[in-house]
């Protein structure tokens, strides 16, 4: 399989920090991202996630950002946010736009908590019930965590690729305790 470059699974996969991947490649990809002046909101979000990942020096950068209007109306630029400042660090600013997204499109049901949000195919809501899973695994929130994994992993969408958000909740949450 085949795809166009996609900023946001690559800092997914920065993440995972698996030696697999040339991690100054990656750095580049990430900063060019950066330096393009038609990068999107998302895009950028997830190069500062990805240079997180390698505790690269673009905290300010990103604090900046979170802190703008700019990140306003986009959930998914938030979580993504959330997460590359929660890998900083910056818990505070983190949980800040975490509530913020969790109050404002999250839904809770059957000890489920999902997204709802306006998208015909599903996608977009268990996508970002995936980053929010991802976010509460940094953020050591497991109670809504283990919610929103329980979710996913009864959900029957097969399009919907959400399994790095569960690999990275599993990696950062331990079960037996």
């Amino acid at each position: 399989p085949y795809s166009d470059r996609d900023a946001e699974l690559t800092a997914k996969l920065a993440m995972l920090d698996t030696g697999y991947f040339d991690d100054d490649l990656m750095k580049t990809y990430f900063y060019n991202i950066l330096g393009r002046e038609d990068s999107t909101l998302e895009e950028v979000v997830s190069a500062y996630l990805g240079l997180s990942s390698y505790k690269e020096p673009v905290l300010l950068d990103l604090q900046k950002l979170a802190d703008s209007s700019d990140i306003d109306g986009s959930p998914r630029a938030k979580l993504l946010a959330s997460i590359a400042l929660a890998e900083f660090g910056d818990e505070s600013l983190a949980e800040d736009l975490f509530k913020d997204v969790m109050e404002e499109y999250s839904k809770e049901e059957d000890d489920k908590i999902y997204f709802d949000v306006e998208d015909t195919t599903g996608k977009t809501s268990k996508e970002l019930t995936g980053l929010a899973l991802a976010v509460s695994a940094k953020l050591e929130y497991f109670e809504q965590g283990d919610k929103m994994f329980d979710y996913l992993y009864n959900s029957e969408d097969v399009w919907t690729l959400v399994n790095f958000e569960k690999l990275i909740y599993l990696m950062n949450r331990n079960i037996m305790e």
